[in-house]
């Protein structure tokens, strides 16, 4: 089951009833616009990004290629890592390919986000494009099975209240991502992240902590950028914009009717977002005197293909903040994800 371990649900808990606006999620204009183009092929503020790409090794990974591998594995910390990875036939020196890291919910493993789980593969495919698409697994570590820890500062970016703790899913990503980038198909300028549910936090969480070298995070279900057990504590007085970080383009996916993860989380991430992409009405609120994460301002938004997404205004060049509230979702994957977060992707 993809659910998320019983302290996060009771951080989802105490997140509901803050005053958020329901505009975050709901607002916009009747005139639509498309995801853009994002000026990310190199990116303009990578000189202060926080987090720092992990060095290559040269061009000396192994993979094969046009198939589907399961069961695959990396050494981290010591101790081996699993993820199952789908690699296209045309990798290689003259087709560069994107990475694409996509995280299980709570509980589950890579796999159930492989196919019929999650067909992003199949989207890509249907726009005509190809990707190196990365299935990590989780680890054993609380009572409903296999998870990310979202909790733990890796000690990598400069917005942190206390001291770094270290973080092995964050190094975790890490391996992986030096490991497949010594390959010479892999694009290094086009890593992306998604995820369900924990997977969710896990990618805004790997989005803010990496934010050098993903250039564009897609949660689903999930909730924003935290630093602590309690994801609030980032977002109130003292700390008011804890956290913020290097612009990435994102969207994010939540039902309307999620009983697991409460829709404020879905306002909460745009607001920081908003915040991070510097969006309308955004720009200046980490001040004391603005705590924008629990009572946001009415960020313009206009309408985005699909429907129900909407885009905030003013955001960076680049940089958008898309947001698709799905009316009457529960905590589910959205029908339209696949394609929508192709789509996206595509754009950057």
């Amino acid at each position: 089951m993809n659910l998320l371990p019983r302290s996060l649900v009771a951080s989802a808990c105490l997140l509901a009833p803050l005053p958020l606006l329901a505009c975050a999620c709901s607002s916009s204009t009747d005139s639509a616009t498309s995801f853009g183009d994002a000026d990310t092929k190199t990116r303009p503020d990578a000189a202060d990004a926080d987090a720092a790409r992990p060095e290559d090794a040269g061009h000396d990974a192994t993979l094969p290629t046009g198939t589907h591998l399961t069961g695959q594995s990396i050494t981290v910390d010591g101790a081996p890592r699993t993820y199952d990875i789908s690699i296209p036939a045309s990798c290689d020196a003259s087709h560069l390919h994107p990475l694409v890291f996509v995280y299980h919910g709570d509980g589950g493993k890579g796999s159930d986000m492989y196919g019929a789980g999650f067909p992003i593969e199949a989207a890509a495919a249907s726009a005509g494009d190809e990707a190196i698409f990365v299935y990590p697994d989780g680890l054993d570590n609380n009572e409903n099975g296999s998870a990310w820890n979202i909790y733990d500062d890796p000690g990598m970016y400069p917005y942190t209240t206390v001291a770094p703790t270290g973080n092995g899913d964050v190094d975790f990503f890490d391996a992986m991502l030096a490991y497949f980038e010594a390959h010479e198909c892999v694009d290094q300028s086009h890593v992306f992240v998604t995820g369900f549910s924990n997977g969710g936090y896990m990618t805004s969480q790997l989005a803010r902590w990496r934010s050098k070298v993903i250039y564009g995070a897609a949660p689903q279900s999930g909730g924003p950028p935290a630093g602590s057990v309690n994801p609030s504590n980032d977002y109130a007085a003292p700390n008011y914009c804890v956290g913020t970080t290097q612009s990435v383009p994102v969207i994010i996916i939540h039902g309307s009717a999620d009983g697991t993860v409460d829709p404020t989380n879905c306002q909460m991430s745009a607001s920081y977002w908003d915040m991070a992409n510097v969006c309308d009405d955004n720009a200046a609120d980490c001040s004391a005197t603005s705590n924008s994460l629990l009572v946001p301002p009415a960020t313009p938004t206009t309408a985005t293909t699909p429907s129900p997404c909407i885009t905030s205004t003013g955001c960076k060049a680049g940089y958008p903040v898309v947001l698709c509230e799905i009316p009457g979702m529960g905590h589910s994957i959205w029908s339209e994800a696949p394609q929508t977060i192709w789509a996206f992707f595509a754009a950057h």
